[in-house]
């Protein structure tokens, strides 16, 4: 069980808090007028709120949709990614695709579908680049300066980037991902805004049951993974080596999903002493995982 020391731990770039915060019409505002460097956004109108938070421990964990309507009808999807799990922009196709279906089904036509920004907050550079953001939309290869214009835009921000052109005010939000203070105004209501999620002790038994019941999902996985493997064991092998296979697979299945539950339990700011009551993994096994998987784990307010 979390405790309340490690809930008061959890940094803003936790996807729960960061969701939390993101509720909050005004602060959603502002970010998307800081990250996208823009001139101030009249109004926005949530869509699909209330499907907007997902907690897991499975390799696309701990994810979060905040998705608006801006003016001139704009839509936004704004995603924080904790991982880099490689599937991210084949991922964000189909997040495209979805938007674009869905503004579809509302009775737009073609030729009046809404400009859409797809935004991710990717705590891992998942380019290697070294680039605070990479913006992405359709162009023509063999024609220089000819753009699709289908006002459909993907773009993937970087809190680790060393380069590239973004204002002052969208570097300060970066390093607010990264957990560094600012006396800048913006940055003052969001630390207001997490300290009051975090006193609020409903917030914190619903991201409890959300992180559980991401376990649930995770054994329920892998459990369904291991019948599978049975399964294709009675196929293939014999009755000795399916036994052998059987046993050699649930070894490495536990240790596997042991591994799993600790680098989660890390992202989400748990003591490696409760991991470790968790999972059965010793300390410093867990201790190990911080720099392979987490390195924002320290950077908590």
């Amino acid at each position: 069980m979390m405790t309340v020391k490690e809930w008061f731990a959890l940094p803003f770039s936790n996807s729960y808090i960061f969701a939390q915060v993101m509720r909050t019409p005004h602060l959603c505002k502002k970010m998307l007028e800081k990250l996208l460097d823009i001139g101030e956004i009249e109004r926005i109108k949530y869509l699909e709120i209330e499907k907007a938070i997902d907690v897991g421990l499975d390799t696309t964990s701990v994810r979060v949709d905040v998705y608006v309507r801006g003016d001139e009808e704009t839509i936004y999807s704004v995603e924080l990614q904790s991982r880099d799990t490689g599937e991210l922009p084949k991922r964000s196709r189909h997040c495209q695709g979805v938007m674009d279906v869905d503004n579809l089904l509302k009775g737009t036509t073609y030729t009046t579908m809404n400009p859409s920004y797809l935004i991710f907050v990717c705590m891992r550079d998942i380019f290697g680049k070294g680039v605070y953001k990479y913006s992405f939309e359709n162009k023509c290869e063999e024609v220089e300066d000819l753009k699709l214009d289908d006002q459909a835009y993907r773009i993937f921000f970087n809190p680790h980037g060393i380069q590239g052109e973004i204002s002052e005010e969208t570097k300060v939000v970066m390093d607010f991902f990264l957990g560094r203070k600012s006396d800048d105004p913006f940055i003052q209501e969001l630390e207001d805004k997490v300290l009051e999620i975090k006193q609020d002790d409903d917030k914190r038994k619903e991201y409890m049951t959300l992180l559980f019941r991401g376990m649930d999902n995770f054994d329920r996985g892998h459990g369904e993974g291991r019948r599978d493997g049975r399964r294709e064991g009675r196929k293939e092998g014999r009755k000795e080596g399916r036994k052998e296979g059987r046993k050699e697979g649930r070894k490495e299945g536990f240790e596997q999903r042991s591994l799993e539950i600790a680098r989660s339990g890390l992202e989400n700011g748990i003591a490696v002493e409760t991991i470790s009551l968790m999972t059965g993994l010793d300390e410093a096994t867990i201790k190990g995982l911080r720099g392979k998987g987490n390195p924002n784990e320290n950077n908590n307010f």
